[in-house]
């Protein structure tokens, strides 16, 4: 039941319209990480680069940023066997890039590709954001959002 609420909180922060900028998205993902991250011994750091951290940015891209990292950071607790894990999100000159990357193990990360429901989410909800999703499984498990510029 505690997850359950878990889940209904960060619904209805995604579209509580309070919660609009990019600051609060950050803020979001650090509560997160705290609260999934830390109790498993994970290592994490959110690295944020020329971001206009007071912008405003639209409800829907809010909400499927935040999924889409809530879903990966995820699938680091249940199958990477990490021990640390990091999110980098910048604007390049064209683009806006969410990097989630964890150092675990290459044998851990086939149960991933096994079920395969979390990366078939992540690639639905990228898409609704007109995102692209790279994955890669080299020396760990990386997901890299890129989108246009926030």
């Amino acid at each position: 039941s505690r997850n359950v609420v878990g889940k209904m909180r960060d619904l209805v922060w995604s579209i509580d319209s309070r919660s609009d900028t990019l600051q609060d998205l950050v803020d979001k993902m650090n509560k997160k990480m705290a609260i999934l991250l830390g109790p498993k011994g994970i290592g994490y750091k959110l690295d944020i680069k020329d971001l206009p951290l007071d912008k405003t940015i639209p409800v829907i891209t809010r909400q499927q940023l935040f999924l889409i990292f809530n879903e990966a950071i995820t699938n680091v607790v249940r199958h990477s066997n990490a021990c640390e894990m990091t999110v980098a999100m910048y604007n390049t000159k064209s683009s806006f890039e969410m990097i989630i990357k964890d150092n675990g193990n290459a044998s851990s990360q086939s149960t991933i590709k096994s079920t395969g429901f979390g990366l078939r989410n992540i690639q639905m909800r990228a898409a609704k954001i007109k995102a692209t999703i790279e994955v890669e499984r080299i020396d760990g498990f990386e997901v890299r959002l890129t989108m246009p510029r926030l």
